[in-house]
């Protein structure tokens, strides 16, 4: 075969490729038949999707909109001086009110912890407060610590139950409020042999106690709108008024966010000076402390007898000091005896060591 034969014998035999059909394809990929157009979702994937949103919506229908986590039961617990129904209707009323404005708060899981304590708090400031669900038995439990009444604090024209530590517990409300500071005069009257009988302070303006001379007579002649607003105060008090001492701010308002801001010395010597009254061995004196009085002069606590008579002590020398005074004023009492409410007709001054002033 010549060379000319040769090339006309391959060029008849040559396959000429295809692109104008381009019926194209990878030989590597395997699966060719049922392919997806680009951007179409599959059948599948939103019966999926569908099934997927209902079950969340059926979840959240039966958490938060369905009876199966609703309050039935209201637990409270530790409660010795505030009434259980109060705390009740507190919850009951933000049970009616909705959460984010969509899921109503008488579900468990949607029912407002921290806001059910803070407004509890703010009310009644306990001591210690918790709030718990219990999901099973569809109770909402709180548990509550109470503080305990320590002492009356009256500033102003207003009076509180405060605790040890001087928080605001409870105010005392009185019908009629009077802009004259009143005292109180709220102890039993009784007296040693050979005192003079005691005398019920009626009511003390904040002018006349502001002055060391301070007699019955001045208080005799306090006006009648406060002879009435103490009237009314000695009734609400008859039943503590040989449980809490009676302490009455004289000075610049000590009352700041709930509490009586002050030295709590102050509160330790009051309760010595109560204890140390209320001692059986010193029952035969017949000292009996009515309230007591701060404010009208530095580092000083005065104290007013159910005689009448003024007691000032010292309240920044310390405790061994504290019982000096007392005890002096005790063997004040024993050496004078009868001469006692004789020789003193107004005070007494124990606030300069062992000196032992009186008038």
């Amino acid at each position: 075969m010549s060379m000319h034969d040769a090339r006309y014998f391959n060029s008849a035999k040559r396959i000429h490729k295809d692109y104008n059909n381009k019926n194209l394809y990878n030989p590597y990929n395997k699966n060719r038949t049922g392919r997806q157009a680009p951007g179409k979702l599959g059948t599948g994937f939103k019966i999926s999707c569908f099934l997927i949103l209902a079950a969340i919506g059926v979840l959240i229908w039966a958490l938060y909109f369905s009876q199966l986590f609703d309050i039935r039961n209201i637990e409270i617990t530790g409660l010795a001086r505030v009434s259980s129904e109060d705390i009740k209707n507190m919850v009951n009323d933000q049970e009616g009110h909705r959460r984010f404005w969509l899921v109503p708060e008488d579900n468990l899981l949607a029912f407002d912890k921290n806001k059910i304590a803070s407004d509890l708090q703010a009310k009644y400031n306990f001591a210690a407060l918790s709030v718990k669900r219990g999901i099973f038995n569809h109770t909402l439990k709180i548990i509550i610590t109470e503080r305990e009444f320590a002492y009356i604090w009256g500033e102003k024209d207003a009076y509180h139950y405060i605790d040890k530590d001087g928080y605001i517990i409870q105010d005392i409300q009185l019908l009629l409020q009077t802009a004259t500071p009143l005292i109180v005069s709220a102890s039993p009257t009784s007296t040693a042999a050979g005192a003079e009988p005691a005398t019920s302070t009626a009511a003390v303006p904040a002018a006349a106690m502001a002055t060391a001379s301070t007699t019955l007579a001045d208080i005799a002649t306090a006006s009648a709108r406060d002879q009435l607003a103490f009237s009314e105060l000695q009734k609400v008090l008859t039943d503590q008024q040989d449980k809490y001492p009676i302490i009455f701010n004289d000075g610049d308002d000590q009352i700041s966010g709930g509490r009586v801001i002050i030295d709590h010395s102050y509160f330790d010597f009051i309760q010595k000076i109560t204890d140390d009254f209320n001692d059986p061995k010193n029952m035969t004196a017949g000292l009996v402390a009515d309230y007591f009085m701060l404010g009208q002069e530095f580092n000083t606590v005065t104290v007013q007898l159910n005689s009448g008579l003024i007691v000032k002590f010292n309240v920044s020398l310390g405790a061994d000091d504290w019982n000096k005074q007392i005890s002096n004023l005790f063997l004040l009492r024993t050496d004078l005896k009868d001469q006692f409410y004789k020789k003193i007709k107004h005070k007494i001054d124990l606030r300069y060591g062992d000196k032992v002033y009186y008038e």
